[in-house]
């Protein structure tokens, strides 16, 4: 029973410390309103950087990011479909977005509410996890 008393707290901790503030967020999730649900994730800044800057440190996203004729958002926002369609060039980001909602799951094991309300706010809901087992677009590793 000490066990799970323990795990409880350091899950709690490292749910206020992950989710302390929107910056130190790691991944945003979210969908758009399109004719269907397009899921999508937003990296975040470090360090209150520019968008420029992220994109001149990530420059595999910065071509994905420039050849989105339609991109308006100034976040580093990328549909789960683009990334996708990129496997081998992409897969480290693919490998890394896995890893973050591994991290959410775990965080969220136990029912700690303080970690499923964070944990929503970052966009993980029971749609977009619909939104992306339902499009076929979408790197079976996501899934």
């Amino acid at each position: 029973m000490k066990l799970l008393k323990g795990t409880n707290k350091y899950q709690i901790l490292a749910g206020k410390f992950i989710f302390a503030s929107e910056k130190s967020t790691p991944l945003k999730f979210g969908y758009e309103h399109r004719a269907s649900e397009i899921p999508y994730v937003t990296f975040h800044k470090r360090g209150g950087r520019d968008n420029a800057f992220f994109l001149d440190k990530n420059p595999i996203l910065e071509e994905l990011f420039r050849s989105d004729a339609g991109n308006e958002n100034q976040d580093n926002s990328f549909t789960l479909e683009e990334i996708s369609n990129n496997e081998r060039v992409l897969l480290p980001y693919i490998d890394y977005i896995c890893a973050v909602v591994e991290l959410y799951a775990h965080l969220c094991l136990n029912n700690i509410q303080i970690n499923l309300d964070a944990v929503s706010k970052a966009g993980w809901s029971f749609t977009h996890v619909m939104s992306v087992l339902k499009n076929d677009k979408i790197h079976i590793k996501i899934k």
